[in-house]
This record gives structure tokens, C-alpha cells and sequence, in this order.
């Protein structure tokens, strides 16, 4: 994440980031019907994603911050799945995981481990 806080209180603390985000998958099980069909060990690169990011963080003890975070996506790319293309599906390629927009929050709890 690259980000840039600013304390607005003595207790509270503000962010503002940009995240990128790689997914990658190690196994693979396909399933059809509830049996499956198949299974692989392939390294593969499913997706990427850059999301803006603001919150807040209140300031509960020295070494405790909480806080909540909200997050919208700016650039979102999924991989078609290279097992399920024009052998069996024909013209009809089937994404990893197919979604035009989402917006999502995150809750967090931080220990600082430095003094």
C-alpha cells in the first residue's frame, strides 16, 4: 500500500491509500454436478486490482489502533481460465471471475510492535 496519514486529533488518525493486489492460484479443482472432473497443481496468475482506500483509526492505547477503512476499485483485471476455453465452450470464454464494480470496508485492529 502506499498511503499518506495525517493525525487530525490527539486520539484519531486519518489515511488515504492506493492498494495493488495480485491473485495467484496454486491448485485447482473442477467440478461439475458435484463430482469432480479434474484437478491440477498449476502456478497461475488469476487477477489484478488497484483500489482506492480512506479511512479513520482511533488510537486506543500506546501500542493498539483501531479503525475502518473504505475501499473502491479503480482498475480490476481477471484472467480467462485457460482449462475451459474454445475446446469446450467454444466462443463462450470463461472468466476466473467476472464483476464490473464493488466498493468494500475493511475493519482493523493494529498492535505496533516499535515503541
Amino acid at each position: 500500500m502506499f498511503g499518506v496519514l495525517y493525525q487530525i486529533q490527539n486520539k484519531m488518525i486519518t489515511n488515504f491509500g492506493i492498494n495493488y493486489n495480485g491473485f495467484y492460484s496454486f491448485n485447482q479443482k473442477y467440478k461439475s454436478g458435484g463430482k469432480r472432473i479434474f484437478s491440477n497443481g498449476k502456478n497461475m496468475d488469476i487477477g489484478k486490482l488497484v483500489e482506492l482506500t480512506i479511512g479513520m483509526e482511533k488510537v486506543i492505547s500506546k501500542k493498539l489502533l483501531n479503525g475502518i477503512t473504505g475501499k473502491l476499485p479503480i482498475f480490476t483485471k481477471w484472467k480467462i481460465d485457460e482449462e475451459f476455453v474454445k475446446p469446450l465452450y467454444g466462443d463462450n470464454k470463461q472468466y476466473i471471475a467476472l464483476n464490473n464494480f464493488g466498493i468494500g470496508m475493511e475493519f482493523s485492529l493494529k498492535y505496533k510492535l516499535n515503541k
